[in-house]
């Protein structure tokens, strides 16, 4: 962290629950008070995607609608427990340690309001030069071709709808 204050931008990481340990996300959270966006996508999506990121190796810009996987109900229904864990947490322990928080909804990233939104939120104090930064998302998905979900939803008798991730109020 002390490195990248060091170079003048907006700087943005990605983090997902198995990345850090709770003391040291916890420190750089308390330490930094950083400008915090939760990034909420469909629960089964996500787990398809982070599957499929396990099983190639490849965790962006690359394509894995032919990697085939399996879905476990039981993984599944715990991987959607400890993320949702990991969300209240976080969402409380950012707000109760003074940092903004912004709650994004994965499917609008294609939404150029939203985008302005996020790097309103996410500029540093005095920036000004908000019609330079590109209104287009540079990200991606892996799969479009939701085959694995379908699959399972078929199987299942659930539907997509079933795993959507809604904001959780928090305290």
């Amino acid at each position: 962290m002390r490195a990248i204050k060091k170079i003048h931008g907006i700087h943005i990481i990605k983090v997902f629950p198995t990345h850090l340990s709770d003391p040291v996300l916890e420190a750089i959270i308390a330490e930094n008070k950083p400008h915090i966006i939760f990034l909420r996508r469909n629960h089964l999506d996500r787990f398809v995607s982070h599957k499929k990121a396990n099983k190639t190796g490849k965790w962006h810009t690359a394509s894995t609608e032919s990697v085939e996987i399996d879905i476990d109900e039981a993984e599944l229904n715990k991987f959607i427990d400890e993320y949702e864990k990991f969300y209240t947490r976080y969402v409380n322990f950012a707000k109760a340690h003074g940092c903004a928080v912004l709650d994004v909804d994965y499917e609008t990233l294609q939404d150029a309001n939203v985008i302005d939104s996020i790097q309103h939120f996410a500029a540093w104090e005095g920036f000004t030069d908000y019609n330079k930064l590109a209104k287009i998302p540079t990200t991606a998905k892996q799969d479009s071709s939701r085959t694995v979900q379908d699959n399972y939803l078929a199987s299942s008798g659930k539907k997509i709808s079933d795993f959507d991730f809604k904001k959780i109020e928090v305290n």
